[in-house]
């Protein structure tokens, strides 16, 4: 049985080529977030808008290239004063940046989401960028796994028994 070729046009080598170099975009930025380690981390009634100008001070001084982070605010403009302005009582010590990020944010119910360029912090108002659920009607049984292992039996009998060597 031969191999069968699959060919990409220049649009997919494209697409394959921007979804590679922004997913290593943000894995830099994930990587960054890992390495900056606090010693200690102390909040007390601090607005969250504050303490979240403190971590860009902070991983400014600690990152190696000095650039630091961005931070992006998604929040519904009705609850944006409301979300920034809420007190912060927080007390962590040696602690990746990543994990003060995430327990700032699940203290107060908010999503964040690494990108190339910035942490995208959502109030759940906005959907952040990236996820896209979609919905496919599908018959009963299509996904019965017997089945559809039968049916790729017959498809394989079926290449070796027509013969067709095709490149």
């Amino acid at each position: 049985m031969k191999a069968k070729r699959c060919t990409i046009g220049w649009r997919g080598a494209l697409a394959c080529t921007l979804l590679v170099c922004l997913t290593a975009g943000a894995a830099d930025m994930r990587a960054k977030l890992r390495t900056l380690h606090l010693d200690n981390v102390r909040f007390e009634d601090k607005p969250l808008a504050e303490a979240f100008r403190e971590l860009r001070r902070v991983s400014r001084r600690l990152d190696r290239d000095g650039e630091g982070l961005n931070f992006v605010y998604l929040f519904a403009p009705r609850y944006r004063e409301a979300h920034l302005g809420a007190p912060v009582t927080l007390q962590l010590r040696d602690i990746p940046l990543e994990e003060v990020i995430r327990y700032l944010c699940m203290a107060y119910g908010l999503e964040y989401r690494v990108e190339t360029w910035a942490i995208l912090i959502s109030d759940g108002t906005r959907p952040l960028p990236g996820l896209e659920t979609r919905v496919y009607p599908i018959r009963a049984g299509v996904l019965d796994a017997s089945r559809t292992r039968r049916r790729a039996r017959a498809i394989d009998n079926w290449d070796e028994a027509d013969g067709d060597d095709n490149n």
